[in-house]
C-alpha cells in the first residue's frame, strides 16, 4: 500500500477490472449476486455528506467528497469497460475503500515529505521514466497520451509517486543491511530443509522396497499428487519426460529430483499419441513468421495481440511485467536472463510450445527481468503416460546474491510498514469510521 508501483497508469483500470469480475488470465468470472453495500461496510447507511470518512491529523475526507471522487472515477471507467448494473454496488464500495486508503496514504506522506524535505532532480526523474517505459513497453509520452486520467493528472501522479519512492529509498530501503553471516545462515537453513525432505523421500523408497507399504498408499497420504495422473510428455520438463518414457511399466523409480520437487514414480501406462508432424510444423512456421514480422519492423505488441496464444497477448501485447528467477520454466528463464535487452531473440521451445522473447529491462543484481513474449502453443494430443507420483516440494539451491535479495526484500516490506505506521502517528494519528482497519 505504501509504495505504489511506478506503473501508475494501469492501477485504476486494474482495480475496475478486478471489481468487474475479470481474472488475471482475462477469463470472465461469475459475477457476485445479492451484494448490497451493507454486506461490505459494517456501518449504517446512508451517511450525511458532512460525515467524516477518514481523518489524518487535521485533514478530513467527508462522505460527500468521497462519493464525488468515486462517481468521477466510475464515469471515466465506464467509458473503458462498462460495469453490469448488478455489480455497481460492489464496484462502488471497492472504489470507495481504495480512494479512502489513497487519501490516508497521501496525507500521511504529505506530512512525511515536509518533515524530511525530500526532492527529486532531473536525473532521478529520467531514470524513473525509463523504468516506467520498460515495464509498460511504450514511451513515456505515449503512456501520458493513452491515460484515461489525462496527461496533466497522470504526470502529477507520476511525480508524486517518484517523490514518495525517493523518500522511502532514503529513509528506509537505503538503510537495510543483510550481512554475509545472515546469507550463510539462510543457505544452511535451505540445505537443512533439502536434507530433511530427501531423507523423508528415501524413507518412503525403503518402505516400498521392503514391501511394508505401497507407492499408491504413500501417495494418497503424503504426495502433492494423491491419485494416478496422466502426464502429456511433450509438456513435461526434460527430467520428467525421461522418467515417464524410460521407466519400465510397474517399476518404482529411485528418488529423483525434478524442478521444484523430489519424488518417486511408478508408470502404469504409456500411449505413443497421435500428434502429426504436420501440426507441429505448422505451429513452428507460425511462430517463425511472427518473429520475421517483428524483425521486419512491425510492432511487437501488435503482432502479439494477433498471433499469441498466451492471454498476455490479447491483454497486454505480450507484456509479462517484471519477474524473478524460478518463476518461469527453465528454457524461458534462460532466454529472459541471457538475451540482450531490447532485441527479439530466436524461437525457443518450452513445455507450452514455441516462444519469441523480447527483454525490455533487466536488473542482474536483483535477479529481476521485464519481458514480453509471443506464444504459439503445442498442438493438443501427443504421447502421454499415466503414473503414480509420490512427490514433495523440494527447496532449490540458491546463489548467495539471490538469498541476499530475498532477505532484503522481506526486511524492506516490514521496514516500509513500520515507517508508514510511524508517519501516521507523526501526522497526528488516523481515524477511519467507515473502514477502521485502514486506521490501524
Amino acid at each position: 500500500m505504501m509504495t505504489r508501483t511506478v506503473f501508475f497508469v494501469a492501477a485504476a483500470a486494474a482495480t475496475l477490472a478486478a471489481s468487474a469480475g475479470c481474472s488475471d488470465s482475462g477469463e470472465p468470472q461469475t459475477p457476485p449476486t445479492g451484494v448490497v453495500e451493507s454486506d461490505i461496510v459494517k456501518m449504517p447507511l446512508p451517511m450525511k455528506d458532512t460525515d467524516a470518512v477518514a481523518t489524518v491529523g487535521d485533514r478530513t475526507l467527508t462522505w460527500g467528497e468521497l462519493n464525488a471522487k468515486v462517481d468521477g472515477q466510475l464515469k471515466m471507467f465506464q467509458q473503458m469497460q462498462p460495469v453490469p448494473s448488478e455489480q455497481l454496488p460492489m464496484v462502488k464500495q471497492q472504489l470507495r475503500r481504495a480512494e479512502t486508503a489513497r487519501f490516508i496514504e497521501e496525507k500521511v506522506f504529505d506530512h512525511a515529505l515536509a518533515t524530511f524535505g525530500t526532492t527529486i532532480d532531473d536525473a532521478y526523474r529520467a531514470e524513473q521514466m525509463k523504468l516506467t517505459e520498460a515495464r509498460a513497453g511504450m514511451s513515456f509520452a505515449d503512456i501520458l497520451k493513452s491515460s484515461p486520467m489525462g496527461e496533466e493528472e497522470t504526470l502529477k501522479i507520476a511525480e508524486r509517486t517518484w517523490l514518495v519512492n525517493k523518500m522511502i529509498e532514503e529513509q528506509v530501503v537505503g538503510k537495510i543491511v543483510v550481512t554475509d553471516d545472515e546469507v550463510k545462515a539462510e543457505a544452511e537453513k535451505i540445505e537443512a530443509n533439502r536434507a530433511l525432505v530427501k531423507e523423508e523421500m528415501e524413507g518412503y523408497a525403503k518402505a516400498i522396497a521392503e514391501g511394508t507399504s505401497t507407492i499408491e498408499n504413500l501417495a494418497k497420504a503424503n504426495s502433492l499428487i494423491a491419485e494416478p495422473q496422466e502426464f502429456p510428455l511433450a509438456q513435461m520438463p526434460a527430467e520428467m519426460k525421461k522418467i515417464l518414457t524410460e521407466t519400465p511399466l510397474g517399476q518404482v523409480t529411485a528418488v529423483t529430483e525434478i524442478p521444484g520437487a523430489i519424488g518417486l514414480f511408478k508408470v502404469l501406462e504409456r500411449d505413443d499419441g497421435t500428434d502429426t508432424a504436420k501440426a507441429v510444423e505448422e505451429a513452428k512456421a507460425k511462430i517463425e513468421a511472427a518473429r520475421q514480422r517483428v524483425l521486419g519492423g512491425e510492432d511487437f505488441a501488435a503482432v502479439a495481440r494477433e498471433v499469441s496464444d498466451c492471454p498476455s497477448g490479447k491483454r497486454d501485447g505480450g507484456n509479462l511485467g517484471e519477474f524473478g528467477r524460478g518463476m518461469m520454466v527453465p528454457e524461458f528463464e534462460k532466454a529472459a536472463f541471457e538475451q540482450p535487452v531490447g532485441e527479439v531473440g530466436p524461437v525457443i521451445e518450452t513445455s507450452f510450445g514455441w516462444h519469441i522473447v523480447k527483454v525490455t529491462a533487466r536488473d542482474d543484481a536483483a535477479g529481476k527481468v521485464t519481458a514480453s513474449h509471443i506464444l504459439v502453443m503445442r498442438p493438443e494430443g501427443g504421447a502421454k503416460a499415466k503414473a503414480v507420483a509420490l512427490v514433495k516440494q523440494y527447496p532449490a539451491v540458491m546463489p548467495p546474491e539471490l538469498i541476499r535479495n530475498q532477505l532484503r526484500g522481506l526486511r524492506q516490506r516490514d521496514a516500509v510498514a513500520k515507517f508508514f505506521n510511524e508517519q501516521k502517528a507523526a501526522a497526528g494519528g488516523v481515524t477511519c469510521p467507515l473502514y477502521p482497519e485502514l486506521a490501524k
